[in-house]
């Protein structure tokens, strides 16, 4: 689950049933450990050796893409587990490396979404007389899990030669997980407990239409097939918008077919519809309607599942019904918990009933106890910290990616940059996958510096790879009084 999900899962320090382990309570081997606890210093080297913005691009995906999927608990404060040793990483990085941007920073009136977020479930945890403990470990875990990350994306993606860091970081991303995607579709998902001692999920989930479903070294096969449909967008920025005609001597339009067909390989029907939707509306021929249209999609679903719940729901199987049977089973399971939260959340609704027993539903006359499993990012936010943390949630996330793929002002990097964002928030009304790196693009869109310039035709980006690539290897320049 993404660094949200934990949070609202008991993901407290001190809770008694933390181990280092996954979902079936066996545990995984030292090198798991080692590359856990070694993560921060191995950023650390890579702060020192690159400009601090590849660094930290570097620092959220490599460790979203390698990193072990488990938890080191930590007495005291939230366990250590993957999003903690990235967050932990970029924090000290910037501190310590780029402190000179990090004191000229200033707040911007679009970062109170965030802000709000963030202390929604320390709110939340008090006025459900949770204790204070656990009002400070929601603002450490709030924090780390969406501050700083967020800060990233405020401090060096907002601007589009940021972006253009981004595109190329996601497209590389994607090329290097191409073979290992395609070593999993054809021997199963293996590669995480080959070389951590286990897996990281429940492996009859990655049995998918007679073949398999991977997930590599990422939480779920969800996450991945959302990791690479972001990594083909990214590349298509490049490539048509961008001026990036070459890599390495081939066209870079063969490396964005391979990452778009290997997306279709992992078996993911959401995340090859919503690529699929984001490939067809970027272009600048398709005008600013159809944007405007997909993202009119994410307030109207709200309200409609929240207000109005029980009018859309059947529209919404039948459809997933013409994918296969066991796609509107899936659906329907989702609906069937999410309602009960629903329901709850009016008992709650300004503040929400706090992370602990939001799961747990009681029937008024029976008295029988009920445990719910929602996938939703939006019904988990709703439940735990109620009308607050819903609405500060989709102004941190919804509302950038709105404002970058509208606006008619908006640079096609900043358009593309906003479809990525875009097509994580329409994921997030069915799953709970929200990266780092996704949150950091939140950040540097939520206070992005536009430029005065109309929207470009890929005729007006003519380049060569060698015009635009970034030299990633480059010598971390001396700092300067103005850097």
């Amino acid at each position: 689950m993404a660094a949200f999900a934990a949070r609202v899962e008991g993901h407290r320090g001190g809770h008694p049933d933390h181990r280092v382990s996954n979902h079936d309570g066996t545990k995984m081997n030292s090198f798991a450990t080692l590359m856990l606890l070694a993560w921060v210093p191995i950023s650390l080297t890579l702060f020192a050796l690159l400009p601090a913005r590849r660094a930290a691009l570097a620092t959220l995906l490599l460790g979203w893409m390698f990193l072990p999927v488990m938890k080191i608990p930590i007495p005291g404060i939230p366990d250590y587990d993957k999003g903690a040793a990235i967050s932990y990483a970029l924090f000290f990085g910037v501190l310590i490396f780029d402190s000179n941007r990090l004191l000229r920073f200033r707040l911007h009136w679009s970062d109170l979404a965030v802000i709000t977020w963030i202390a929604a479930a320390p709110l939340s945890s008090i006025s459900n007389n949770l204790g204070a403990y656990d009002a400070v470990s929601q603002i450490w875990q709030g924090f780390f899990a969406w501050g700083v990350p967020y800060l990233i994306g405020r401090l060096y993606l907002n601007s589009p030669a940021g972006l253009r860091d981004f595109f190329w970081a996601m497209l590389l991303a994607g090329i290097i997980y191409v073979p290992f995607v395609l070593y999993e579709v054809r021997m199963s998902p293996q590669l995480h407990r080959l070389v951590y001692g286990e897996a990281q999920h429940n492996f009859i989930q990655t049995m998918r239409g007679g073949g398999w479903r991977p997930m590599v070294f990422m939480n779920h096969g969800l996450q991945l097939s959302l990791f690479m449909a972001a990594a083909s967008i990214a590349g298509l920025c490049l490539w048509r918008f961008s001026g990036v005609r070459k890599i390495a001597g081939l066209s870079t339009g063969v490396f964005v077919a391979a990452i778009a067909a290997t997306l279709l390989l992992c078996k993911s029907t959401g995340a090859i519809l919503i690529c699929l939707i984001a490939g067809t509306i970027i272009w600048p021929a398709a005008g600013i309607w159809p944007r405007r249209l997909v993202m009119t999609v994410v307030p109207l679903f709200l309200i409609t599942r929240v207000v109005f719940n029980g009018t859309i729901e059947p529209l919404i199987l039948s459809a997933a019904g013409l994918f296969g049977e066991d796609r509107a089973r899936s659906l329907s399971y989702r609906f069937e918990s999410e309602q009960t939260l629903i329901d709850n959340f009016w008992a709650h609704p300004i503040l929400g009933g706090g992370g602990w027993n939001f799961l747990q539903s009681t029937d008024s006359w029976t008295g029988e106890v009920s445990t719910v499993v929602p996938d939703s990012l939006w019904v988990i936010a709703m439940a735990t910290t109620g009308a607050l943390g819903l609405v500060s949630l989709q102004m941190a996330t919804w509302w950038p990616a709105a404002r970058a793929m509208v606006s008619r002002r908006s640079s096609p990097e900043i358009t593309g940059a906003g479809m990525i964002l875009g097509m994580i928030v329409l994921d997030s009304l069915v799953n709970a996958m929200t990266p780092a790196i996704i949150i950091s693009l939140a950040g540097g869109l939520a206070c992005i510096r536009k430029p005065q310039q109309r929207e470009l035709s890929p005729r007006d980006h003519a380049g060569t790879v060698g015009q635009t690539a970034p030299r990633w290897l480059e010598p971390r320049p001396a700092p300067t009084a103005t850097d």
